[in-house]
C-alpha cells in the first residue's frame, strides 16, 4: 500500500496548569452574558489550553465563558503558576480551520494564541474532540 504524501504535524502535548477562578471574577464573568441567559456557563475550574510551554514565554490560559452571537468573541483568563488569575479579558475566537481532509475544525483558541492549533494538541481529557476548552468542563 502507498504511503501518503501528505505530511501530518505530529500533536504537541498541553500544558493542562490548573487553577480556580476566584469567586468574585466568576460572579463578574456573569455580567458578560447576554442578558436573559440565566446560569451562564462560567467555567470555575480552569486548565491551561495551551500547548506545553515554559513560563518565561507567556502566561497560562483558559476559557471562563462563550459569548452570543456573531463575531462576540469569548471571555478568558490568565495566570502564572502559583497564583490566581486577578483579570478577564474578552478575546476574539481564532479564526483558523483545520484542513479539509481533517474535517474541518475549527480552532478553539483565541486569536493569536501562542503555540499550536487546538487540531494538533494532543489533551487526554477533551475525549477526542480537539477542543480543550471542553476539557476544563470535566
Amino acid at each position: 500500500m502507498m504511503e501518503s504524501t501528505r505530511q501530518r504535524c505530529a500533536l504537541v502535548p498541553i500544558c493542562g496548569e490548573r487553577t480556580c477562578l476566584p469567586p468574585e471574577l466568576a460572579a463578574f464573568a456573569t455580567e458578560f452574558a447576554a442578558p436573559g441567559s440565566h446560569g451562564a456557563e462560567v467555567q470555575r475550574y480552569l486548565r491551561c489550553c495551551l500547548q506545553e510551554h515554559d513560563e518565561t514565554d507567556h502566561d497560562h490560559y483558559a476559557y471562563v465563558l462563550d459569548l452570543d452571537g456573531p463575531d462576540s468573541g469569548s471571555v478568558w483568563t490568565s495566570w502564572v503558576r502559583g497564583e490566581a488569575p486577578e483579570c478577564l479579558v474578552v478575546l476574539q475566537d481564532c479564526p483558523a480551520v483545520s484542513a479539509k481532509e481533517d474535517g474541518r475544525q475549527p480552532c478553539c483558541e483565541f486569536l493569536n494564541h501562542p503555540g499550536q492549533h487546538t487540531w494538533h494538541i494532543d489533551d487526554p481529557r477533551s475525549g477526542g474532540s480537539g477542543d480543550p476548552t471542553a476539557a476544563s468542563q470535566r
